[in-house]
C-alpha cells in the first residue's frame, strides 16, 4: 500500500511533545507506537511559533496558529526587523493561519513574502486578529471568516515582541487591546532605540604574559565579629528597557478610534478584567543587578477616566505573564518567578492594600523555571489551581494551605490551558496538558474528553 505524505496544512499543526523517563517504552508497549514517521511527512513538517497562541475558534471548526517558514527576516537591530517585526522567536518568516479542524483547509493570514503573527479568535468566532507587516509596517488585521478577506485598522503600528503579546478582544468583540509605536514617534525612531548590530561585547586587552581571566576570591567572615548581619535587601534593578517602548492602547473598531491608555512604557502584559471596565498592565522595569532576574510593576487603569495606579512595584516574575484576574475582578494574582524565587501565589488587592503571599508547608514552588505560567482561580475565587511537581494543585486563596488534586502515573502534568480570549474565564474548567501527547476536545462548558486509546482517563478528570 502506498503511503500518502501529509498536507502541509496537517502536518503543520503536529505537535510533538517530549514524554518524562521511560514514556517512550511506555508508549511502544501500549502500542501507540507501531513505526517510525516517514521520511516524506517529517521533511515537509513545519515548527510553530513557541510563543504566539494555538486558538481554536468557539465552535472548534478552526484554529489559529503560527507557522514558522523557510525564510529569513533580516534584523535592523537585535530586537527587530526594519518594518517592525519582532525577533524574540528567532529570524523566521512567520505565517499566521487558519486550518479547518475538519475538511484540512488551511488560510494564509497577510500577504505570501510579508510577516503575519499571532492570530486571536473574536469571542463569537468571526473573525481573527493578528500582526503583519505587509505593506512595509507591522500593523494590526482583522480577518473575517465570513468574507475571507482582511483589513488593517488604520493608522496605528504594531509593536508587540514576544509571541503572547497579542492582540486582546473586549468581551463584546467590539474593542481591541494591544501595544503600538508610540505618539509622536515613527517606526524608524523606535526601532533605532533597539541594540544597534554593530555593537559587540569588548574585553580588555592584556599582553601575552597577563592573565586573560581574573578571579576574585572572597575571605572568610571575622569569627570574632560581633556586628548583627545586615538585614536582607533587594538588589538594584538595573538594565536598559527603552528597546521596548511602546504605548497600550484601545482601539474602537466600529470608529477606529485610538485611546493611549499607557504611554512610552516597556509594557510586556495586559488583559481586561472580568468586567471589562479596567485593564491591568505589567511594565518591565530591568533585572536585578548580578543576575537574570527582571523586575516589573503591575498597575491598573480605569477606563472611564484614564486613571492609573500601580498596585504593587518591583516584583518578580519571569516574563510579566504570569498573572491573571481573579473571576471577581477584585484581586490579581501571580506567581512569583525567575531564578531567585520560590514560586509562591501572591494576591494583590485591586482596591489597595497589602498583597498577601500564599505559602504553607508542603506546597513546591509553581514557578517552572521558565515562567509564562498563572494561577488560574475557580469560580467563587476561593481556591487557586497552579501546576507544581508535575501535578495539579489546589491552594486556599485564605489560608495558602495547598493540595494535590491531579497526578497521572509516568506523565507529568506542565500547565493549564485557558482560552486566549481573556486572562480569566470563570466558566471553563482548567484543562490540563500533559507531557505525552494528549489529545482534549474542548466542549462549551470545559468539558474533557477521554486523553487517548491508550490512556486511562484520571480520576480528577471524570
Amino acid at each position: 500500500m502506498q503511503r500518502r505524505p501529509l498536507p502541509p496544512s496537517v502536518a503543520s499543526l503536529l505537535i510533538l511533545l517530549v514524554g518524562s523517563t521511560g514514556a517512550l517504552a511506555s508508549a511502544e508497549s501500549a502500542g501507540s507506537l507501531r513505526e517510525p514517521l516517514p521520511l516524506e511527512v517529517a521533511a515537509d513538517i513545519r515548527g510553530h511559533n513557541g510563543r504566539s497562541p494555538v486558538a481554536l475558534s468557539p465552535d472548534g471548526e478552526w484554529v489559529a496558529h503560527t507557522i514558522e517558514t523557510v525564510d529569513t527576516v533580516p534584523r535592523a537591530t537585535h530586537q527587530y526587523s526594519a518594518t517592525g517585526f519582532p525577533l524574540a522567536e528567532g529570524d523566521s518568516r512567520m505565517q499566521a493561519t487558519v486550518t479547518n479542524t475538519k475538511t484540512g483547509e488551511s488560510i494564509p493570514l497577510g500577504g505570501p513574502k510579508s510577516s503575519s503573527w499571532a492570530g486571536v479568535w473574536s469571542p463569537d468566532g468571526s473573525r481573527v486578529a493578528f500582526y503583519s507587516d505587509e505593506g512595509g509596517e507591522a500593523g494590526v488585521w482583522i480577518w473575517s471568516i465570513a468574507t475571507r478577506k482582511a483589513e488593517r485598522f488604520p493608522g496605528v503600528i504594531a509593536r508587540p515582541f514576544f509571541g503572547y503579546e497579542i492582540v486582546r478582544w473586549s468581551a463584546d468583540g467590539e474593542r481591541l487591546l494591544c501595544k503600538i509605536v508610540p505618539a509622536g514617534m515613527s517606526l524608524s525612531e523606535v526601532t533605532a532605540l533597539g541594540t544597534s548590530l554593530d555593537e559587540k561585547p569588548t574585553f580588555k586587552k592584556v599582553g601575552p604574559d597577563q592573565p586573560s581571566v581574573i578571579v576574585k576570591k572572597s575571605e572568610p567572615a571575622d569569627k570574632s565579629a560581633t556586628a548583627k548581619p545586615a538585614p536582607e535587601t533587594k538588589a538594584r534593578t538595573e538594565g536598559d528597557v527603552s528597546w521596548g517602548t511602546s504605548d497600550l492602547a484601545l482601539l474602537e473598531l466600529k470608529t477606529h478610534k485610538v485611546t493611549r491608555l499607557v504611554e512610552r512604557a516597556h509594557v510586556r502584559f495586559y488583559g481586561f478584567s472580568p468586567d471589562g471596565k479596567s485593564v491591568a498592565y505589567t511594565v518591565l522595569k530591568g533585572w536585578e543587578s548580578n543576575s537574570q532576574q527582571p523586575n516589573y510593576d503591575i498597575a491598573v487603569v480605569d477606563l472611564a477616566n484614564g486613571r492609573k495606579r500601580t498596585l504593587q512595584s518591583d516584583i518578580r516574575l519571569g516574563y510579566g505573564i504570569e498573572w491573571n484576574w481573579t473571576p471577581d475582578g477584585k484581586n490579581i494574582a501571580y506567581i512569583a518567578s525567575g531564578q531567585v524565587t520560590k514560586g509562591s501565589i501572591v494576591v494583590v488587592p485591586v482596591a489597595g492594600g497589602t498583597a498577601r503571599t500564599l505559602k504553607a508547608e508542603g506546597v513546591p514552588s509553581f514557578d517552572p523555571g521558565d515562567g509564562e505560567y498563572a494561577p488560574v482561580s475557580d469560580e467563587k475565587g476561593e481556591n487557586f489551581y497552579a501546576v507544581g511537581d508535575g501535578e495539579l494543585w489546589r491552594v486556599n486563596a485564605e489560608t495558602g494551605k495547598g493540595s494535590p488534586v491531579g497526578k497521572i502515573p509516568v506523565w507529568k502534568i506542565v500547565s493549564l490551558v485557558q482560552p486566549f480570549s481573556r486572562l480569566s474565564c470563570p466558566r471553563t474548567a482548567a484543562r490540563a496538558v500533559c507531557s505525552r501527547v494528549l489529545r482534549l476536545r474542548f466542549r462549551e462548558r470545559g468539558d474533557i474528553s477521554r486523553p487517548c486509546r491508550t490512556a486511562a482517563r484520571p480520576a480528577f478528570l471524570r
